[in-house]
């Protein structure tokens, strides 16, 4: 596990009457803010910024089945040709990266089939590299930069 500080990151917010709202770059609009929603627009930007993912090969909030049951991933990126790369799964700061958070994005990975999968609550950073032919995982030591891909 590894300490990643985005608090540098500043999004966009607006107050409204009753609620404050952030801009969200991959949905192109302003969403209510929360604090998982605060760890995940910055990731996103430390994604598009530090790690050359484009915007436009994102998603947010993607719905996916697993196990009878619709559920959300938090940011999927993929490949131009459409392959799931990275799949994040965020977290509010006072939530612990856990191993039922690990098994989590685990099973959500099952209907994705990401290469990647990582864990953030705006100071800790888990990622995996999903190896798919002994169905296990390994650490890695950052989520890997876009072009690697290629």
């Amino acid at each position: 596990m590894l300490t990643l500080n985005l608090s540098h990151y500043t999004p966009k917010t607006r107050r409204l009457a009753h609620k404050v709202e952030i801009w969200d770059m991959v949905r192109k609009k302003f969403v209510t803010l929360t604090p998982e929603e605060m760890i995940r627009q910055a990731m996103i930007q430390y994604l598009v910024a530090e790690k050359s993912y484009p915007p436009a090969l994102m998603s947010t909030e993607q719905h996916l089945q697993y196990a009878q049951r619709t559920k959300r991933a938090d940011i999927v990126a993929y490949s131009p040709e459409g392959k799931v790369l990275l799949l994040v799964e965020c977290k509010a700061p006072y939530v612990a990266l856990s191993q039922q958070a690990i098994e989590q994005i685990c099973n959500y990975n099952f209907a994705l089939q990401a290469r990647y999968v990582a864990l953030y609550n705006g100071c800790e950073l888990y990622a995996l590299e999903m190896i798919y032919k002994t169905h296990t995982f390994q650490e890695v030591l950052e989520i890997p930069n876009y072009h690697s891909f290629a």
